[in-house]
């Protein structure tokens, strides 16, 4: 489908058709980022809860990064 090039009105052009196109990747794709992102904080804080309840039953938790050289 082209439609007339929004630059001049006298020509058709697939610009405006690719720019749609993007805008729409955008919008799904920071609809996806947000939603993942709020599913990862989400599981941090279930995990630093956990680790807290692990603390407070006399437990230990293991470093995030354990040192290679040990």
């Amino acid at each position: 489908m082209i439609k007339f090039c929004p630059f001049d009105e006298r020509f058709r052009c697939d610009i405006w058709i690719d720019n749609m196109v993007l805008r729409y990747a955008e919008e799904e794709s920071a609809e996806l980022f947000r939603s993942n992102w709020n599913e990862i904080l989400f599981l941090l804080d279930r995990v630093r809860t956990l680790e807290d309840y692990i603390v407070s039953i006399g437990g230990t938790v293991p470093p995030d990064y354990p040192d290679d050289n040990e």
